[in-house]
């Protein structure tokens, strides 16, 4: 169940995190914690 909902989880999380980036252009400090923050989840 972890599993399956986890990569449910990863794939929402990273098209929002594509599209934050896109739309934002935030600094490359926000990048690394966000995509830190993915990977551990």
């Amino acid at each position: 169940m972890l599993a399956q909902g986890g990569g449910v989880v990863k794939r929402v999380l990273g098209l929002f995190w594509v599209y934050f980036l896109l739309e934002s252009q935030i600094d490359i400090n926000t990048f690394v914690l966000i995509s830190i923050a993915i990977a551990i989840i």
